[in-house]
C-alpha cells in the first residue's frame, strides 16, 4: 500500500506516503451462531474459514456467511477476518433470479440502512478467475467501512454481465471510507465509448462521498474514473497510479476532489481506444481542491484536456503539478489544452507547475484552432507564490506557460524555461486583464512574444521580464498601467514597462542566476547582483518574497520575485 520514496520534484514536500503495517485488530468476544437479535449494536462476527462455502452445520463460518449474517442483522454490523489470510470467490453467479442475494458471484450486503465495517487485518480478497465477477456490493445507505485489507481481481469487463458494470473491487450506495486499503487490478467496463453501458469507476464506485486514508488504488480500469468516481472523493495519504480510463483516467467525481496530506496521483490515463475520452487524466470534477505537499504527476489525457486535472474550479497550495501530457485534438477535435490543468477558475499557491507537455498534434485538415496553455489553461487564473516552468507546447500547440481567458494574476511567481514551436505567449496569453506584481518572467522561448502576450489591458508593478528567446520578447495589445520599479531586459514599450516611476528597460542582463532552491517552498531565480534593487522602502507593496522571505532585507526592495539582503 505505497511506501514509496518520493522523486525529488523542486518543491519540499515531505515524504511520499507514510509506509503503514496492514494492521488493524479486533478480537470477537463470543463466537456467534446464525441466530442474532436484531440490533444496531452487536459483537463482531468472526471469519473462520477462507473458503467460499455456505454449509450449516460444518463448524466454520466462511466470509460469505458472515455477510448473509449482517444482513439478517437490522443495523450496523463488524466483520474480522483472519490475519494476513487470503479468500478467493470462487461460486459462479449462473442463477439470474440470484442477483444480489449473496448466493454466488459478488458479496452483496442487502442491508438498506445498516452501515458494514469489514476490519481486514492485512487479508485479501481475490475476484475468481474461472467465473468473472465483482467483489463487494454494497447495497445500502449506511456506511460503508474498509480497514487493511487488499480487494483484487475483480472483473466487469463484459456486456453481457447483469446489472451494474461500475466498481469491480467495490460497489456502493452510500458513503464509504477505506483505511489502509489496497485495491488493484480490477477492471470494470473500460470505456464510456457511447455504445454500451455508462460505468463509473473501475475498482471502487460509490453514490455516496468516497474518503481514502493511506491506501493504494493502482492498476485498475473503467469508464469514469479508471481507479475511483464517488459523488465526492478525498485522498489522504494516499497514492493512485497507473489507473485507466475513458475519462477520469485515476479519480473522478460528480461533486468535488480534495486530494491532501501527501498524496501521489501518478501514471493514470484518460481516453485510449475510443476516441469518445474527455480529459482529466489524473482527476476529473466540477471542483479539485489539492493541498499539503501532495503531487500530480505523469499523468496523460489522450483524448482531451487536462492532462493532471480537469475541473471547473481548481485550487492548489503546496503541490506539485508534474510531467503530465494532454494530446486534445487527436479525434480531430479542435480546441482545449491544459496539459497540466485545465479549468475554469484556477487559483496556484506555493506550487509548481513543471515539465507538462501539450502535443495537439492532429487537428482538422485546414483548421486554424489550435490548443493551449501546456502548463495552465483557465478563464480566470491566479497565481501566488509559485514557479511555472519548463513546460512545452508542441506541434502547432500554442501557450506553453498560462493562457487565460478573462483574467490573470500574478504575485510573487515565477515564470520562467517554457517552450512554444509556434504561436505566441510561450509564458504568458491573456486575452482579458493580467495584473502582474512582483512577477519575474524570464527566459521563455518561442516565435512570438516569448515571454508575455496580452491581448487585453495590463497593469504591472514591481515586476522584471526579458531574456526571451526566439522572436519578440512581449506583444502587449492592450492599454498599459505601470505602477513603477519594473525591470524589462527589451524595449519597455513592447512589455508594458515604462513610463512608471523607477521603470527601468533596456537593461543588457536582469542579472538572474538560474532556477534553482533558493529556499522556500519552490524553485527560484535568485538575482546574483543589485541591478534590481530599485524600490524604495516606502514604496515596498509586499510584506514577503516567493519564498515567504521577508521584504525588504537592505535598503531597497528587489523587483521580481526573490528578494535579497
Amino acid at each position: 500500500m505505497g511506501g514509496r520514496a518520493q522523486r525529488d520534484n523542486g518543491l519540499k514536500v515531505g515524504s511520499r506516503r507514510t509506509c503503514a503495517a496492514a494492521l488493524v485488530g479486533f478480537l470477537a468476544m463470543s463466537v456467534l451462531t446464525p441466530a442474532r437479535p436484531t440490533s444496531a449494536a452487536t459483537a463482531a462476527i468472526v471469519v473462520t474459514t477462507t473458503a467460499d462455502v455456505v454449509s450449516r452445520g460444518d463448524g466454520v463460518l466462511s466470509l460469505r456467511e458472515a455477510i448473509d449474517l449482517a444482513n439478517a442483522n437490522r443495523g450496523d454490523d463488524v466483520i474480522v477476518l483472519a490475519r494476513a489470510a487470503t479468500y478467493r470467490l470462487t461460486r459462479c453467479d449462473t442463477n439470474p433470479n440470484n442477483a444480489n442475494s449473496n448466493r454466488d458471484g459478488d458479496l452483496d450486503h442487502r442491508d438498506r440502512t445498516g452501515g458494514l465495517t469489514l476490519r481486514g487485518r492485512g487479508a485479501t480478497i481475490v475476484g475468481g478467475t474461472r467465473c468473472p465477477t465483482r467483489i463487494l456490493h454494497h447495497l445500502g445507505t449506511g456506511l460503508l467501512e474498509l480497514r487493511a485489507v487488499t480487494i483484487r481481481g475483480g472483473r466487469l469487463d463484459n456486456y453481457e454481465q447483469r446489472g451494474s458494470l461500475s466498481g469491480a473491487a467495490v460497489l456502493g450506495e452510500g458513503d464509504v471510507t477505506a483505511t489502509k486499503v489496497t485495491l488493484t487490478d480490477n477492471v470494470a467496463f473500460r470505456f464510456n465509448d457511447g455504445n454500451g453501458p455508462w460505468v463509473e469507476g473501475g475498482a471502487l464506485s460509490s453514490s455516496g462521498a468516497v474518503n481514502l486514508i493511506s491506501s493504494e488504488i493502482g492498476r485498475n480500469e473503467g469508464g469514469e474514473g479508471g481507479g475511483v468516481y464517488g459523488r465526492s472523493v478525498t485522498l489522504s495519504d494516499t497514492w493512485v497510479h497507473d489507473n485507466l480510463g475513458g475519462y477520469a483516467g485515476g479519480v473522478g467525481a460528480r461533486d468535488a476532489i480534495t486530494v491532501e496530506n501527501g498524496s501521489v496521483v501518478e501514471g493514470n490515463q484518460s481516453g485510449g481506444a475510443s476516441c469518445f475520452g474527455w480529459g482529466g487524466g489524473g482527476l476529473k470534477a466540477d471542483d479539485v481542491t489539492v493541498t499539503g505537499g501532495s503531487v500530480i504527476s505523469d499523468n496523460y489525457a489522450q483524448r482531451g484536456s487536462g492532462g493532471g486535472i480537469s475541473a471547473t474550479t481548481v485550487h492548489l497550495s503546496d503541490v506539485i503539478v508534474r510531467g503530465n501530457r494532454a494530446d486534445p485534438n487527436t479525434c480531430g477535435v479542435a480546441g482545449g489544452g491544459g496539459a497540466g490543468i485545465e479549468g475554469e477558475t484556477i487559483t496556484v499557491v506555493r506550487s509548481t507547475i513543471a515539465d507538462n507537455v501539450l502535443n495537439p498534434w492532429s487537428y482538422p485538415p485546414g483548421s486554424s484552432s489550435r490548443a493551449y496553455g501546456a502548463a495552465i489553461l483557465g478563464r480566470d487564473v491566479t497565481l501566488v507564490d509559485s514557479t511555472v516552468s519548463g513546460n512545452q507546447a508542441l506541434d502547432a500547440g500554442e501557450v506553453a506557460g498560462i493562457r487565460s481567458e478573462t483574467s490573470l494574476q500574478v504575485t510573487n511567481s515565477t515564470i520562467t524555461g517554457n517552450l512554444v514551436d509556434a504561436g505566441e505567449g510561450a509564458g504568458v496569453s491573456s486575452l482579458g486583464t493580467t495584473t502582474l506584481r512582483h512577477a519575474t518572467i524570464t527566459d521563455n522561448q518561442g516565435p512570438s512574444a516569448a515571454n508575455l502576450h496580452a491581448a487585453g489591458p495590463v497593469e504591472i508593478e514591481h515586476s522584471v521580464i526579458g531574456q526571451g528567446v526566439g522572436g519578440s520578447a512581449c506583444a502587449v495589445a492592450g492599454s498599459v498601467v505601470s505602477l513603477g520599479y519594473n525591470v524589462a531586459q527589451e524595449d519597455g514599450t513592447a512589455c508594458g514597462v515604462g513610463p512608471g516611476p523607477g521603470d527601468e528597460v533596456g537593461l543588457p542582463d536582469l542579472g538572474l542566476a538560474t532556477l534553482t532552491d533558493n529556499g522556500g517552498p519552490t524553485l527560484t531565480q535568485r538575482p546574483s547582483n543589485d541591478w534590481l534593487s530599485i524600490i524604495p522602502i516606502d514604496k515596498c507593496s509586499t510584506a514577503t518574497d516567493q519564498r515567504g522571505e521577508p521584504r525588504p532585507q537592505g535598503d531597497h526592495c528587489e523587483a521580481g520575485a526573490v528578494e535579497i539582503p
